[in-house]
Parts: structure tokens; C-alpha cells; sequence
């Protein structure tokens, strides 16, 4: 991990992953990338394969927005996927690669293939927790609005969450775009500023004393 996330490539947590899995080589160069074979293999893959798709549409997004991709925010390897900055807010990002499945959403209810997941959870608390940590390090008030990015065969959104955004992944890009805009081009480097240092996310709420102070 860098101290400058802005160093972060796409997945970053998931090749580490890999590359502790990777099976020894004599030429040093073998990785799972190379070798599918298990299940865990072919799920991390894929997982970074959503990733780099995730990221490569936040960068045709243009001046104005920046990002910032797998922020560890613990020291067991929880990280967010993606933070993005721009005109119109700040933005966790969680992406989840279904390509080949069926995924159904109602409200709070996320369904793959008929099995229910708690993506929509999880993804309020990681809104929840950047929001928290951004308006502690940056000393003015940072809202954080949550998202799941889909990839999947067959995508149906019978009611959105209340407080969770679920994209499809081609939509992506067009739906930031039609989003008002609330931040200033000053608020935008602040925040990004802050963001980048990795330090920021590994704080010790109990030591800065603001934890659950929003």
C-alpha cells in the first residue's frame, strides 16, 4: 500500500491477494493470474476484472472529478473499492462483478441468482464510515453517498434502496454526469487532498474522539 492512495492501481488489495496465493515458480513469474484453478481463483479474477472496468469508466468522466481506488480502511484488508470526487459529490464505490448472472434488487432486498446478499448493508456502512472520516480530517462537512456498481447477464431494479445508489456499470458514467452539482472546484482538491493520504483511513476513531459525532 502507498501513503499516496492516488499511487492505488484498480484492485490493488485483490492482487496482493493473488500474488500471496500465487504458487512458487522457478522463474518467479507464475501468479494465479496466469494458472486459474480453484474457485477462489477465478473469483478474484473476476473481482478485479469489475474493478478495472469500474475504473477505467471513472477515468472518461473528464476535468473536474477525481478517484481514488482500494482505500484500506483496517489492518485486515477491508478496503473500499473506489472514492470518487467531483462536481456532483463524493461517492464510495463498491463494485460487484455478476457478469453471467441475474441480479434482482428491492430496496434493501439484493438478489443473485435467487440468493440474497447483503451488499446494500455493507455498502451503507462504507458511505457511512467515509463520511465520518472525511468530515474529521477535512473540518468541514463531507456527505458520502454510497453506490454499488453492477456488472450481470440480466440487471432489474424493481425499487431503488432509500439511501443506496445501484447502477448498472454501462450506465455508470451517463448517470454521474446528470447528477446536480453541489461541490465547488475548491471543495472537489480539498477533499481529494485529504482523501489521498492513507494514513487519514487508518485512524483510530477512539483516539480523535468524533467517532458517531454526525
Amino acid at each position: 500500500m502507498c501513503a499516496d492512495l492516488a499511487s492505488n492501481r484498480p484492485g490493488e488489495s485483490i492482487r496482493r491477494r493473488i500474488d500471496e496465493l500465487s504458487p512458487p515458480s522457478l522463474d518467479g513469474t507464475t501468479s494465479l493470474r496466469d494458472c486459474p484453478g480453484t474457485f477462489d481463483e477465478v473469483a478474484l479474477r473476476k473481482g478485479l476484472d469489475g474493478e478495472e472496468k469500474v475504473a477505467r469508466r471513472l477515468s472518461l468522466l473528464g476535468a473536474g472529478w477525481c478517484s481514488l481506488h482500494s482505500i484500506p480502511v483496517n489492518a485486515t484488508g477491508t478496503d473500499v473499492d473506489h472514492l470518487l470526487i467531483g462536481p456532483a459529490g463524493v461517492f464510495t464505490l463498491n463494485t460487484k462483478n455478476h457478469s453471467g448472472h441475474s441480479v434482482w434488487v428491492a430496496r434493501d432486498v439484493f438478489m443473485v441468482d435467487g440468493f440474497r446478499q447483503d451488499y446494500v448493508q455493507c455498502s451503507r456502512a462504507e458511505g457511512a464510515r467515509a463520511s465520518r472520516t472525511l468530515t474529521r480530517e477535512c473540518g468541514f462537512d463531507v456527505e458520502v453517498e454510497p453506490m454499488i456498481v453492477v456488472v450481470a447477464e440480466n440487471f432489474c431494479i424493481k425499487e431503488d434502496p432509500r439511501d443506496v445508489h445501484v447502477v448498472e456499470l454501462d450506465e455508470l458514467r451517463f448517470w454521474l454526469k446528470r447528477r446536480p452539482e453541489i461541490l465547488t472546484p475548491s471543495q472537489v482538491t480539498s477533499i481529494y487532498e485529504t482523501a489521498r493520504d492513507a494514513a487519514v483511513w487508518l485512524k483510530s476513531p477512539k483516539k480523535v474522539g468524533v467517532e458517531g459525532a454526525r
